[in-house]
């Protein structure tokens, strides 16, 4: 049977959503981790308990727990899109991250809201695709 010369790796991918990545790899390791490093940490700190007046902590957030199409509107469109008006203001307004895949924003928001927020569900590339087309 052809198959056979197939790794398992093959049919573990096929199985997965588009953008997903095997629950085996730990989460300190996924594509959502390293971009949070890259481009969150700075502000909402490693920990995700941001600096008091400064940055806002995203650990045990709401936001981060609640929908994930409100996570992926705030990725995409900033916190005045998400957040309601008579909210903290910090020093540093969150830049959006439109220009960034749907993938990208799915990772980033799978390992947020996993990390930061219990454990929560994973966001799917499909579900960012909705949000960024209901603009």
């Amino acid at each position: 049977m052809m198959f056979k010369s197939l790794p398992l790796v093959f049919f573990v991918a096929l199985a997965l959503p588009l953008g997903a990545e095997p629950s085996s790899v730990p989460l300190s390791k996924t594509k959502g981790a390293k971009l949070y490093a890259q481009s969150c940490s700075s502000c909402h700190m490693a920990d995700g308990a941001g600096i008091p007046g400064v940055q806002p902590g995203i650990t045990g957030s709401a936001v981060a727990a609640g929908d994930p199409a409100a996570l992926a509107k705030l990725l995409l469109q900033g916190p005045a899109s998400v957040l309601p008006p008579p909210r903290p203001h910090y020093e540093n307004e969150m830049p959006t991250f439109a220009g960034w895949s749907d993938a990208d924003v799915a990772a980033v928001a799978t390992y947020v809201r996993q990390k930061f927020a219990h454990g929560a569900s994973a966001v799917t590339p499909a579900q960012v695709a909705a949000v960024r087309a209901a603009k």
